[in-house]
């Protein structure tokens, strides 16, 4: 049974932000069911942390999140790395996403940075599903870990690093064959280099994505059925956040 989250006074806050003022979380009674409740929710929501995270580098939104949790192919009981903790926001959802019976790994190379997101995971009541480790993604081997990372012991890694194809090795050491990766460039660029070294590297099924959202809102007019007006009129939203590169590992 995948367990209840109990979230912390800190959500209250992104609920509020999220729902109204007052609101209080809302929890699957059924498939078709929910209740509000003051301390539990059954999954997460990547636009709670994306709210409620401060940011140190580049931003993922919830659109991206969650195509980058879908291209990873996640689901209860998968391992995955995460290169570049920053805020902990994805962090966050994968762990969500793999519990309770799988894990993440994070490694981030800046140490003030990965306390900070450790402190978050505590919060959230998260700290059994993601191991957090101050480390550089680049140097060699640097995601084995003794008795928790070992080769061939992942099921997907993703990657928010400013050179992403400088650390394809490290991540072919720890990826299980057909083993899914997923790297966040914000441009194109970047994209072309690690879409070309993941091709070099004995990858394939190569794409890259951009989320280009265009939400739109309609009001009604009730007052009158039979002459009813009608206005459309688009929504903010973040426009270009970054490419989503994924590929398949195949081993030889």
């Amino acid at each position: 049974m995948v367990k209840r989250w109990a979230f912390p006074a800190l959500f209250a806050d992104a609920y509020s932000v999220l729902l109204g003022p007052g609101s209080r979380p809302l929890v699957r009674r059924s498939a078709t069911h929910w209740r509000a409740d003051n301390s539990h929710s059954d999954s997460s929501h990547p636009n709670i942390g994306t709210k409620l995270r401060h940011r140190y580098h580049s931003a993922q939104y919830r659109a991206d999140i969650s195509l980058a949790v879908l291209l990873l192919d996640l689901h209860p009981g998968k391992r995955v790395v995460e290169c570049g903790t920053g805020s902990g926001t994805l962090s966050y959802t994968l762990a969500t996403t793999v519990a309770p019976t799988g894990h993440v790994f994070t490694y981030d190379f800046h140490n003030q940075r990965k306390q900070f997101a450790e402190q978050f995971f505590r919060d959230c009541k998260l700290s059994d599903y993601i191991s957090s480790y101050d480390r550089d993604a680049y140097s060699p081997d640097a995601f084995l870990v003794e008795g928790e990372v070992w080769e061939s012991s992942v099921d997907s890694v993703f990657f928010d690093l400013p050179s992403p194809w400088d650390a394809l090795g490290n991540a072919k050491v720890v990826l299980k064959n057909f083993g899914k990766l997923v790297s966040f460039t914000p441009t194109v660029e970047q994209s072309r280099r690690i879409s070309q070294a993941l091709s070099d590297s004995g990858f394939i099924e190569i794409k890259t994505f951009e989320i280009l959202c265009k939400p739109w809102g309609i009001g009604f007019d009730d007052s009158n059925a039979e002459n009813a007006q009608f206005a459309c009129y688009q929504l903010s939203q973040p426009n270009h956040t970054g490419y989503l590169t994924a590929a398949t590992l195949v081993k030889s």
